[in-house]
């Protein structure tokens, strides 16, 4: 039987993550691996024509920001990836096993 939730385990930790500092606005800032990425999102304006933005996207384990914080992410808690500091701009869903979180940054 596949055991989604160690698998991901080891691909944050060996295979894709990077080390990062989440820092809950309510609580201490704590270590955690992320596997960053730059998506293109959708930008909704006034016009017919549809936009595109670059966007800081990375994913989190769910169980890593439940443990550390005591919570789901949250609007203005931070993140510090390779000495960059971010604000949590939203966080979009969870995978499909609600085993990691997308959260949309913006530089803090």
């Amino acid at each position: 039987m596949i055991d989604f939730a160690a698998d991901l385990g080891r691909i944050h930790a060996d295979v894709l993550g990077v080390d990062a500092v989440y820092a809950p606005t309510d609580g201490a800032a704590f270590a955690v691996r992320v596997i960053p990425a730059r998506a293109d999102s959708d930008v909704h304006g006034s016009f017919a024509t549809p936009a595109w933005s670059e966007t800081t996207t990375v994913q989190i384990a769910t169980s890593v920001v439940t443990a550390g914080a005591g919570r789901d992410p949250a609007k203005g808690d931070g993140l510090t990836v390779d000495g960059v500091s971010y604000t949590i701009k939203s966080f979009r869903r969870h995978d499909v096993r609600r085993l990691a979180w997308l959260l949309d940054l913006q530089p803090a």
